[in-house]
C-alpha cells in the first residue's frame, strides 16, 4: 500500500509542469506547451523538416528518475524513433540518452526510466530527413538535484494515524495543504522526527515547510539538531537552530553554517507536545572521502576480513563488511592516500554485531613515513571506545600526510575497522551564496557550486562580467579552483580571481589571472592566506562573457584561534571529551553533553594546541548552565609554550573568581604569546567543566615564510626549505639538516632589511635534540664569512625535543638571518624557524569611544577586518581612544578609513600621550582626507604615550575608523639605570625605594627645610616626562612638591619640569618636560618641616646628542697617558696637542673599541686626528659597528674606511644606519699606531651652504634655517619681516640633482606662517631666485613638523622658498635638501656565474673588501635591475684592491632589453686601477638595466662596488600646460596634471555633460611620446572615461582633434591607472576627446613619457628679391640677422639659422629632412 501510495504523489508530481517548453517548429498553432496541458485530445506538432525536437527547461537541475511519454491517438507512427534525452546543454546531442522509442501504440505511455540521470533539459528529438514530432503528453519525474533528504531512512517518535515519518520527505512541499501528505507524531512528552542521511554531510541549510490546513502552531518551538549521535534518539547532537513558528503552508529556511552530522533530527521540547512537518529539505554536500580511491593493508588478516573493506562505502552494521586482524602484538591497518593530503579529520565506524571493545585504545596517525610500518608518524588522535555500530569523528587539524594509520599498543589485540573516512580540506564556497552580473538564459550562478562538471554558469555579452560568492563569513583563503567548460573554452581568458571584503569589485586584492584554461581543465591559484569574505571572478574588457564551471574556495575561518586546535585534559568524564569545549557552540551549554569535563581529582587541567605561537588578546569562557557553576571557580587560564608540568608553568593570563550559569566571561591576556592555552583548577577534589573556550588574538607575521633558506651542507633531503615550511616538524622528516662538520650554518634571506623583534626556533622531536645546543643566531645585513659575522641576537644553550624557544633580538636590523653552531664535527637541525617583525601594538589595548552608533563598537577598529568600522553618534568633538595599557614610544600610527561616507573622517586629529584629557596629549599628524579605503601613516618620531587618540574637532561630527594601527615600542624608565639620593631618610625609608617597582615601599626624608630627593642618570638625557606615584597614606606629603631637570647638583640652577600641587593617596601624576636636557631629575618642596615621601618615580627620554659621551672606552693598548677615553671626552679642541688624544704602541692590528651600553642605530662617525705631527697613523683605519665582541669586535660590519684625515681635521663617515653596541676602529698591519679621535645617511647639503632671506626680524638669522637643529622652539629658526613676497635662499655653492627638499615648521605658534610658500630650484638669481623652476607648493605643515617634498632631480645650484603675497612673513626651523642617490642599491642583481660565493650583490654592499666574481669564460657579465626605468646620469666603478686588470675592456650599457647587446653603451672601460674608483658620465641614457661585460674568451669579471646615478625617467606632463573644452565647478584642467595619484573627485579635471569634450596639454615643445598614463577617478563614474581618444601631434586645428590617434580608452577601472603607448610618436600637444552627445571627460593623472625636445632640422630654400650680393659672408649674416628678428617677433626663439650654401640665383622649393632622428642639440 505504501509504495503505491508513493506511484500516486509521483504520478501527481510531473516537475515539468514548472517548466518551460520550445520545439523546432510549430505547425499551425499545434505549442509546444500542449504536451504539457493534461489533455490527450491535444499535441504538440512540427513542421516535416530534418531532426525535428521538443524539448522542456525544467529551470533547475533535477535528478531524474522516469520520463513518460504519451503518443497521439492518430498517426502514432510519428513518435517511432523518438529519442529522449536529459542534460544541462542546448544543444541536443550533448545530451545523455535516457531511452529510444522504438515504436509506441496510438494514445499509448511508454516510461522510461532514467536511473537518477542529472539535468535541467529534456529533450525528445527524432533523428533523420523529413520528419514530424508529436506529443501527447510528457511527464519528467524526479527531486531537485541538491536535497539530501531524498533517499533518507526517516523514523519518528510515535505515528499518528498514517502520517508516517517519510511523508517529510517524499518531496512533494505541494501537497501540504492536505493532512494526508504531512508526517505527524502523537500527542507526547518530547516527540521527535529523524532522518538518517546514510552518510556525514555537512548541512548547509534546512528546509521546513508547515501544514497548510490547520494546527500550524504545532511546529512552534521545535528545534533542528545535526549530528552523528543516535544518544538520546539523536537529541543530543548540536543545535542548528530553534523554530519560533512558521505561518501555516509556508516553506523556512534555517541555516546551519556546515554543521557535519550523518543525523537530522527535529524535536520539541516538553509535555504534550504534537510534531507535524509536511516537508523536510536538507542541503549540504558530501565532503569528499579520500579513503575511496586509497590502497589498504593490515598487519594481519582473519579470514575474510580484508583490509580493503573498510573503505567500501558501506555503513558496515554486520562483521561481514569490516577489516580485521588477527590476535597479534599491536596490529596496526594503513591507508595509502596515494599523494599528501592535509588532512582535517577521519570518520571510524564500529562493528555492530559484538566485540565492541576491540578498537578501544587505537591510535589515528597520519603522515609521510613508512618506518615501523607507518607507526612513527604524528598522532592525530586516540579513540577511547566508540559504541556498536557508531561512527565517530576524529579532528587531525590539517595533519599533512600520504599515509593514514590505525593500530593499538599493546599485546594480544585485534584491530576491527567497519569503515574509515578520510577527509581533507574541504570547498567553503558551497557554504556561501553566490551571484553574477547577469544570467544568459537561466544559467545562473549557483551552477558554479552545484558539483557538475555539465552546467556552468553563464553571464550575458557584457562590460566587465563577474560572478561572486559570499562566503557569509570571513575567511583566510589558501587556494582558488576554477574549472572551465568544455566548449567556448576561451569564455574564461583573462578573467581575474579576487579575494577580499568589498562588494567594489576592485577594491579587493588579486589573487591570480587566468591567462587560458584548456577546455575541461582545472586552474589552481595560491592565495596565501589573503584574509576576505567574497572571491570574486571577473573579466574586465567590454562584450566579455563568463562562464564557470565549478568555483572551489578552501581556507579557513579568521577569528577564534581555538577552532580547528586540539585539545586534551587531565582526565575525561564519562563523554565529556576536552574537544566539546572548542566545537563552536556556546549555545549548547544548557545541556550538560555539550562541555568538557574532568574527573573529580587534584588540580584538574585543560588544554588547547594552538599549532603555532599566536599573541593571545583575550579568552573568552562560558560556564555550564544545568547546574555545578561553581566548579569553574579559582580556574587560572594560562598561555605559553612550555608543556612542562602539563602547561600549568607558563605565565598567567587570569585568574576566574567564578561565572554564572550559562554566561560567558571575558579575559584579556595583553598579547601574551604562546602556542598552548591551559586552564586549571588547582586543590583537591576538583572538577574542570568548560562549555565553550574561545582564544582570541593574531599570529604575528612570520617573516621568514617569503624568505630564502640556504644551509652550510645538506644531509640527504633535509634541505634548508623545511626550516621555513610552516609546519610544525614533529618527526625528523620535515625539518632542514646539515652534514657533520666544522661550524654548520643556515641562513635565511628575508629580501629586505627588517627590524627583528624576535626568533622562534623549534627541535626536532624524534633524537638528538642536542644538536641545536650552543647554535648562534645572528642579525645583520653581511654576507661575509658566510653572514657569520653579523652581530648576536642570542645562543641557544639547548631547546627540550620537540619544544620551540623564543629568543628577543629586541629590533636588530638585517636582512639576513644566521644560525651558526662553532666548532668541529657538529651537525645543526632545525624543524622551523619563525622570524617575527615590529607589530601592531594597539591590539594588546583596550579600546572605547566618546559615544556608539547602533552596535558599531569601538574595538571595530582593531578586528583585522575591512567591512566594518566604529561609528560615534553626531556629536561635538567626537573621539576613538586605545589604551595601550603601558607607555610607549610610538613611530607611527596607521588609520584606514571606511569604503563608504568616507569624508567622516576628515579632519580627524591624532594624539599621543599619558593624559585621558585629549588636548593635554600631543598632536601626531592631522588627517586632511582619506580617500574611501585608504590607510594613512602618519610618523610620530618616537613620542611617548600609553593613550593613542583620534578625535574630530567641531560640532555634529561623526568618526569612523575602519582600522587602527601603533607602531613602536616600550618606553623605558631612564631612572632605573641611575643612582638615587635624598636630603635626609626617615628611619630605613631609602632613596632607592622610589625605584624598585613596589606600591608598598617609598622615600621618607626627616621633617626639614626643602627636603629633596635626586636621580642622578649618570647621562645626560633629553627628558620627555616624569611621573611620580604617591603613598597610599598621608599623602598629603606630596603636596606642593617641584620636579626639576638640569645638569647641577645644585638644585634651583635646574630647571622646572612640573609642581604638584595635590595628589590622591595612590595615584599617579605625569608631567610633560618637553625634552629637557639634563643628568639630574630632582623632587623637591620648599618650606620649612616638610617631609617628602615618593613610592615609585619614572623618568622617560633618550639620551641627548653625540652617543660616545657616556660611553666605555678600551684600546688594544695604551701608550703613556693616552688612555683611550680621551678620544671620547667631547673636545676636538684638544687635538693640537697631543695630550688629549688616545693613543695604542706600535703593534700588530692596533684597535680602540666604544661600548654605547646599548643598540644604537649609527647614521655617521665624526673622526678628528691629531694636528701636532703624524696625521699618517689614522690612514686605513677601518670604522665597525656591531654587537659582537668576538675578535675584539672587528668582525663587525664595516661602516667606512679612512684613507686619511688632515692634521686637525675633523672628517665625517656615513654609516647609514648600522645597528651596534660597539664601535671599533682598527687597522689591520704590522707595526701601526691608532691616533685620532672623535665619535651620515645620505647628505644633507644644505649643510655645507650659505643662506640668505629678504629681511630678518630681531635675531631669527637665515642661517638657523640650515643648523641642523630640530628646532622646538621659535629661537631656533630663520624669519623674514612681515612684507610682500618674503624669500629665503640658500646657494649649495654648486649645480646638483635636487632629489628632495624637507621643511621643518616652527611649533610654538604662527604655523600657518609657512602656508602657500614655494619651493623653487634653478641656476638663476633673477628675481632673487624666484623666476628658477617650482619644486613644490607647501599648502601648509603642521606645528613643529617635518615635510618632505620631492623634486625629482630638479638641478640646480639655488633652493629658494618664498611665499607670494602681500603682509606676509616666512619662517623656516629646518631646511635640508638632499641630492641625487645610487639607485642600484634599489635594485636587484645577476651575474652571468658565481665563482666561490662571490655572489653578484657584492657589488651592492658597501664595502671594499668584497667583490663580485665570475668564472672563467666566454663574455662574462654583471646586470642590476633598477626595477623601474631611469634616466642614468652616471656610472661609477670602483675596482678590486688586488687583480686590478680583470676589469680591462669591460663594458657598460644601459637600456631595457635582457640581451645584453641590445642595450646601448654608456662607456668602455679601459682601466681602473687597483682599489680606485671611476666615473662614466651615460648623457642620461634612459633604461632599467645596468649591464657591464667583457667581451672575448676565458675573461673574468669582478666589481668592487658599482654605483647608478639617475632619476625616474621624466613625466613630461608636469611641465606643461592643460586647457579643456569646458570645466565643471573646480575640476580644472591643470587637476589631472598635478602629480597626485588622485582618488578622490577633488583632486580631477572634469568637463561639463557636452559634445565631444576634449583635454589638451601643450608640453611647450615638440617630443617624441613613448607612452601616456592615464589614472581614472575612483569615487564613481568610471564609465566617463569610455571612448576616449589619445591624440598626439602639433596641429591645434578643431583643438587638436585632428592630431593623429595614439590610442583609444575602452574602459579603466575606477582608481586605476593604465599605459597606453604611443610608440614615439611626435608632438607637442596630447589630445584626450570622446565623441559624442552629451559625453564627460574626467581625468584624475594624465602623465605622458617620451624624448626630447625634438627639434627639427630643416633646409629653407629662399627666394630673394636683391640687389645686394649674397656671396659676400658679412651680407649673408645681415640677411639671417632679419630672419632671427622676423621670427622672434613671432615668438621663435629656439632656432639657430646658417647657411649650407652660397646662394644661387635659382627658385628652390622647401624640403624637410628625415624626421626619424630625434635631435635634443639647440
Amino acid at each position: 500500500m505504501k509504495k503505491l501510495y508513493k506511484c500516486l504523489w509521483i504520478l501527481l508530481e510531473n516537475v515539468a509542469r514548472l517548466g518551460k517548453t520550445t520545439q523546432s517548429s510549430t505547425l499551425e498553432g499545434y505549442y509546444p506547451e500542449w504536451a504539457l496541458d493534461g489533455f490527450f485530445n491535444t499535441f504538440t506538432h512540427t513542421n516535416p523538416e530534418t531532426n525535428p525536437w521538443w524539448r522542456v527547461d525544467l529551470l533547475k537541475v533535477y535528478k531524474v528518475n522516469r520520463v513518460t511519454i504519451t503518443n497521439r491517438s492518430s498517426n502514432d507512427f510519428r513518435i517511432n524513433g523518438a529519442v529522449i534525452c536529459i542534460g544541462n546543454f542546448l544543444d541536443i546531442y550533448s545530451n545523455t540518452i535516457c531511452g529510444v522509442i522504438s515504436t509506441l501504440g496510438a494514445g499509448a505511455t511508454a516510461t522510461f526510466s532514467c536511473g537518477g540521470m542529472v539535468g535541467r533539459y529534456i529533450v525528445v528529438h527524432i533523428p533523420g530527413d523529413q520528419k514530424i514530432l508529436n506529443i501527447a503528453e510528457a511527464g519528467v519525474y524526479g527531486y531537485l538535484a541538491g536535497n539530501r533528504a531524498i533517499g533518507g531512512a526517516t523514523i519518528q517518535s510515535s505515528t499518528s494515524a498514517d502520517w508516517v515519518a517519510e511523508k517529510a520527505v517524499d518531496g512533494n512541499r505541494g501537497l501540504q495543504q492536505l493532512y494526508t501528505g504531512c508526517s505527524s507524531t502523537l500527542n507526547e512528552t518530547d516527540p521527535w522526527w529523524r532522518l538518517d542521511l546514510h552518510d556525514v554531510y555537512r548541512v548547509n541549510k534546512v528546509v521546513v515547510t508547515n501544514r497548510k490546513d490547520c494546527c500550524a502552531e504545532q511546529i512552534n518551538g521545535a528545534e533542528i539538531h545535526i549530528g552523528n549521535s543516535l544518544e538520546n534518539n539523536g537529541i543530543n547532537n548540536p543545535i542548528c537552530a530553534v523554530i519560533p513558528a512558521i505561518p501555516a503552508g509556508e516553506s523556512y529556511s534555517y541555516s546551519c553554517d556546515g554543521l557535519d552530522g550523518h543525523y537530522v533530527i527535529i524535536h520539541i521540547p516538553g509535555d504534550m507536545k504534537i510534531l507535524t512537518l509536511c516537508e523536510v529539505e536538507v542541503y549540504g554536500y558530501l565532503a569528499e572521502n579520500l579513503a575511496v580511491s586509497g590502497a589498504a593493508i593490515q598487519s594481519s588478516t582473519s579470514v575474510d576480513w580484508f583490509a580493503e573493506k573498510a573503505i567500501d562505502r558501506g555503513l558496515q552494521q554486520l562483521y561481514t563488511g569490516c577489516s580485521s586482524t588477527l590476535n597479534e602484538a599491536d596490529p596496526w591497518w594503513r591507508l595509502d592516500l596515494h599523494d599528501v593530503y592535509r588532512v582535517s579529520k577521519v570518520v571510524v565506524s564500529n562493528r555492530k554485531d559484538c566485540c565492541a571493545e576491540q578498537i578501544n585504545g587505537a591510535e589515528i596517525r597520519i603522515g609521510n613515513s613508512l618506518e615501523n610500518n607507518g607507526i612513527n608518524n604524528p598522532i592525530c588522535a586516540v579513540i577511547p571506545a566508540i559504541p556498536a555500530g557508531e561512527s565517530y569523528s576524529y579532528s587531525c587539524d590539517g595533519l599533512e600526510g600520504r599515509y593514514v594509520i590505525i593500530h593499538i599498543p599493546g599485546d594480544m589485540k585485534i584491530l576491527t575497522l567497519c569503515e574509515v573516512k578520510v577527509y581533507g580540506e574541504e570547498n567553503v564556497a558551497l557554504w556561501g551564496k553566490s551571484s553574477q552580473s547577469s544570467i544568459y538564459d537561466g544559467c545562473y550562478s549557483g551552477l558554479a557550486l552545484d558539483g557538475l562538471l555539465t552546467s556552468w554558469s553563464h553571464t550575458n555579452t557584457e562590460t566587465n562580467p563577474w560572478w561572486r560568492v559570499d562566503l557569509l563569513k570571513v575567511y583566510r583563503v589558501n587556494r582558488v579552483t576554477i574549472t572551465n567548460r568544455p566548449t567556448f573554452d576561451y569564455r574564461l581568458n583573462g578573467a581575474v580571481i579576487r579575494i577580499g571584503n568589498f562588494l567594489d569589485i576592485y577594491s579587493n586584492t588579486i589573487c591570480g589571472v587566468i591567462s587560458t584554461l584548456g577546455a575541461g581543465a582545472t586552474a589552481t591559484f595560491s592565495c596565501g592566506g589573503m584574509v576576505g569574505r567574497y572571491m570574486v571572478v571577473h573579466i574586465p574588457g567590454n562584450q566579455m562573457i563568463l562562464n564557470i564551471v565549478e568555483a572551489g574556495v578552501y581556507g579557513y575561518l579568521a577569528g577564534n584561534r581555538a577552532i580547528g586546535g586540539a585539545t586534551i585534559q587531565s582526565s575525561t568524564s564519562a563523554d565529556w571529551v576536552a574537544e566539546k569545549a572548542v566545537d563552536g557552540n556556546r549555545g549548547l551549554q544548557q545541556l550538560y553533553t555539550g562541555c568538557s569535563s574532568t574527573l573529580n581529582e587534584t588540580d584538574p587541567w585543560w588544554r588547547l594546541d594552538l599549532h603555532d605561537v599566536y599573541r593571545v588578546s583575550k579568552v573568552v569562557v562560558t560556564n555550564r548552565k544545568d547546574c555545578c557553576a561553581e566548579q569553574i571557580n579559582g580556574a587560572e587560564i594560562r598561555i605559553g609554550n612550555s608543556l612542562e608540568n602539563n602547561g600549568i608553568n607558563n605565565p598567567i593570563c587570569a585568574v576566574i573568581p567564578a561565572i554564572p550559569a550559562g554566561k560567558s566571561y571575558n579575559y584579556s591576556c595583553d598579547g601574551l604569546d604562546g602556542r598552548y592555552v591551559i586552564i586549571h583548577v588547582p586543590g583537591d577534589r576538583k572538577i574542570l567543566a568548560l562549555c565553550e573556550v574561545e582564544v582570541y588574538g593574531y599570529l604575528a607575521e612570520n617573516l621568514a615564510v617569503a624568505g630564502a633558506a640556504i644551509q652550510s651542507s645538506t644531509s640527504v633531503d633535509w634541505f634548508a626549505e623545511k626550516a621555513i615550511d610552516r609546519g610544525l616538524q614533529q618527526l625528523y622528516t620535515g625539518c632542514s639538516s646539515t652534514l657533520n662538520e666544522t661550524d654548520p650554518w643556515w641562513r635565511l634571506d628575508l629580501h629586505d632589511v627588517y627590524q627583528v623583534n624576535k626568533v622562534v626556533v623549534t627541535n626536532r622531536k624524534d633524537c638528538c635534540a642536542e644538536q641545536i645546543n650552543g647554535a648562534e643566531i645572528r642579525i645583520g645585513n653581511s654576507l661575509e664569512n658566510n653572514g657569520i659575522n653579523n652581530p648576536i641576537c642570542a645562543v641557544i644553550p639547548a631547546i627540550p625535543a620537540g619544544e620551540s624557544y623564543s629568543y628577543s633580538c629586541d629590533g636588530m636590523e638585517g636582512r639576513y638571518v644566521n644560525l651558526i653552531i662553532p666548532g668541529d664535527k657538529k651537525i645543526l637541525t632545525l624543524c622551523e624557524v619563525k622570524v617575527y617583525g615590529e607589530e601592531n601594538v594597539a591590539l594588546l589595548g583596550k579600546t572605547t569611544q566618546s559615544s556608539t552608533f547602533e552596535g558599531y563598537y569601538p574595538e571595530w577598529a582593531l578586528d583585522g577586518l575591512l567591512t566594518t568600522w566604529t561609528h560615534t553618534n553626531p556629536e561635538t568633538n567626537p573621539w576613538w581612544r586605545v589604551d595601550l595599557l603601558k607607555v610607549y614610544r610610538v613611530n607611527r600610527v596607521t588609520i584606514t578609513n571606511r569604503p563608504t561616507s568616507y569624508l567622516r573622517i576628515n579632519g580627524a586629529v591624532i594624539r599621543i600621550g599619558n593624559f585621558l584629557d585629549i588636548y593635554s596629549n600631543t598632536i601626531c599628524g592631522v588627517i586632511s582626507t582619506l580617500a574611501a579605503s585608504d590607510t594613512a601613516t602618519v610618523s610620530c618620531g618616537g613620542m611617548e604615550g600609553r593613550y593613542m587618540v583620534v578625535h574630530i574637532p567641531g560640532d555634529q561630527r561623526i568618526l569612523s575608523i575602519v582600522e587602527a594601527g601603533v607602531y613602536g615600542y616600550l618606553a623605558e624608565n631612564v631612572a632605573l639605570l641611575g643612582k638615587t639620593t635624598q636630603s635626609s631618610t626617615y628611619e630605613g625609608s631609602d632613596p632607592e625605594y622610589a625605584l624598585d617597582g613596589l606600591l608598598t615601599t617609598w622615600t621618607h626624608t626627616n621633617p626639614e627645610t626643602n627636603p629633596w630627593w635626586r636621580v642622578d642618570l649618570l647621562k645626560v638625557y633629553r627628558v620627555n616626562r616624569v611621573t611620580i606615584i604617591n603613598r597610599p597614606d598621608l599623602g598629603h606629603r606630596i603636596n606642593g612638591a617641584v620636579i626639576r631637570i638640569g645638569n647641577f647638583l645644585d638644585i634651583y640652577s635646574n630647571t622646572i619640569c612640573g609642581v604638584i600641587s595635590t595628589l590622591a593617596a595612590s595615584d599617579t601624576a605625569t608631567f610633560s618636560c618637553g625634552g629637557m636636557v639634563g643628568r639630574y631629575m630632582v623632587v623637591h618642596i620648599p618650606g620649612d618641616q616638610k617631609i617628602l615621601s615618593i613610592v615609585e618615580a619614572g623618568v622617560y627620554g633618550y639620551l641627548a646628542g653625540n652617543r660616545a659621551i657616556g660611553g666605555a672606552t678600551i684600546q688594544s693598548s695604551t701608550s703613556a697617558d693616552w688612555v683611550a677615553e680621551r678620544a671620547v671626552d667631547g673636545n676636538r679642541g684638544l687635538q693640537e696637542l697631543y695630550t688629549g688624544c688616545s693613543s695604542t704602541l706600535n703593534e700588530t692590528d692596533p684597535w680602540w673599541r666604544l661600548d654605547l651600553h646599548d643598540v644604537y642605530r649609527v647614521s655617521r662617525v665624526v673622526v678628528s686626528n691629531r694636528k701636532d705631527c703624524c696625521t699618517e697613523q689614522i690612514n686605513g683605519a677601518e670604522i665597525r659597528i656591531g654587537n659582537s665582541l668576538e675578535n675584539n669586535g672587528i668582525n663587525n660590519p664595516i661602516c667606512a674606511v679612512i684613507p686619511a684625515i688632515p692634521a686637525g681635521e675633523s672628517y665625517s663617515y656615513s654609516c647609514d644606519g648600522l645597528v651596534g653596541r660597539y664601535v671599533i676602529i682598527h687597522i689591520l698591519e704590522t707595526g701601526r699606531f691608532l691616533r685620532f679621535v672623535r665619535l651620515k645617511s645620505t647628505e644633507n647639503l644644505a649643510v655645507a651652504g650659505a643662506a640668505i632671506q629678504s629681511s630678518t626680524s630681531a635675531d631669527w638669522f637665515a642661517e638657523k634655517a640650515i643648523d641642523r637643529g630640530l628646532q622646538q622652539l621659535y629661537t631656533g629658526c630663520s624669519s623674514t619681516l612681515n612684507e610682500t613676497d618674503p624669500w629665503w635662499r640658500l646657494d649649495l655653492h654648486d649645480v646638483y640633482r635636487v632629489s628632495r627638499v624637507v621643511v621643518t615648521n616652527r611649533k610654538d605658534c604662527c604655523a600657518e606662517q609657512i602656508n602657500g610658500a614655494e619651493i623653487r630650484i634653478g641656476n638663476s638669481l633673477e628675481n632673487n631666485g624666484i623666476n628658477n623652476p617650482i619644486c613644490a607648493v607647501i599648502p601648509a605643515i603642521p606645528a613643529g613638523e617635518s615635510y618632505s617634498y620631492s623634486c625629482d632631480g630638479l638641478e640646480g645650484r639655488y633652493v629658494i622658498i618664498h611665499i607670494p603675497g602681500d603682509m606676509k612673513i616666512l619662517t623656516l626651523c629646518e631646511v635640508k635638501v638632499y641630492g641625487e642617490e645610487n639607485v642600484a642599491r634599489l635594485g636587484k642583481t645577476t651575474q652571468s656565474s658565481t665563482y666561490a660565493g662571490s655572489y653578484s650583490v657584492l657589488a651592492l654592499d658597501g664595502l671594499l673588501h668584497s667583490w663580485t666574481h665570475t668564472d672563467p669564460e666566454t663574455n662574462p657579465w654583471w646586470r642590476v635591475d633598477l626595477l623601474k626605468v631611469y634616466r642614468v646620469n652616471r656610472v661609477t666603478i670602483t675596482n678590486r684592491p688586488t687583480f686590478a686588470d680583470r676589469i680591462n675592456g669591460a663594458v657598460i650599457r644601459i637600456g631595457n632589453f635582457l640581451d645584453i647587446y641590445s642595450n646601448t653603451i654608456c662607456a668602455v672601460i679601459p682601466a681602473i686601477p687597483a682599489g680606485k674608483s671611476y666615473n662614466y658620465s651615460c648623457d642620461g641614457l634612459d633604461g632599467r638595466y645596468v649591464i657591464i661585460h667583457v667581451p672575448g674568451d676565458m675573461k673574468i669579471l669582478t666589481l668592487c662596488e658599482v654605483e647608478v646615478y639617475g632619476y625616474l625617467a621624466e613625466n613630461l606632463a608636469v611641465a606643461g600646460a592643460a586647457i579643456q573644452s569646458s570645466t565643471s565647478a573646480d575640476w580644472f584642467a591643470e587637476k589631472a596634471i598635478d602629480r597626485g595619484l588622485q582618488q578622490l573627485y577633488t583632486g580631477c579635471s572634469s568637463t561639463l555633460n557636452e559634445t565631444d569634450p576634449w583635454w589638451r596639454l601643450d608640453l611647450h615643445d615638440v617630443y617624441r611620446v613613448s607612452k601616456v598614463v592615464v589614472t581614472n577617478r575612483n569615487d564613481c563614474c568610471a564609465e566617463q572615461i569610455n571612448g576616449a581618444e589619445i591624440r598626439i601631434g602639433n596641429s591645434l586645428e578643431k583643438n587638436g582633434s585632428n592630431n593623429p590617434i595614439c590610442a583609444v580608452i575602452p574602459a579603466i577601472p575606477a582608481g586605476e591607472s593604465y599605459s597606453y603607448s604611443c610608440d614615439g610618436m611626435e608632438g607637442r600637444y596630447v589630445n584626450l576627446i570622446i565623441p559624442g552627445d552629451m559625453k564627460i571627460l574626467t581625468l584624475c593623472e594624465v602623465k605622458v613619457y617620451g624624448e626630447g625636445p625634438c627639434l627639427k632640422r630643416s633646409f629653407v630654400k629662399l627666394l630673394f628679391r636683391s640687389s645686394k650680393d649674397l656671396t659676400d659672408s658679412t651680407m649673408r649674416e645681415n640677411v639671417l640677422k632679419q630672419l632671427r628678428s622676423a621670427l622672434a617677433d613671432r615668438g621663435i626663439t629656439d632656432v639657430t639659422l646658417k647657411w649650407s650654401q652660397t646662394p644661387k640665383q635659382e627658385v628652390m622649393r622647401k624640403v624637410n629632412a628625415d624626421k626619424s632622428r630625434c635631435d635634443t642639440r639647440r
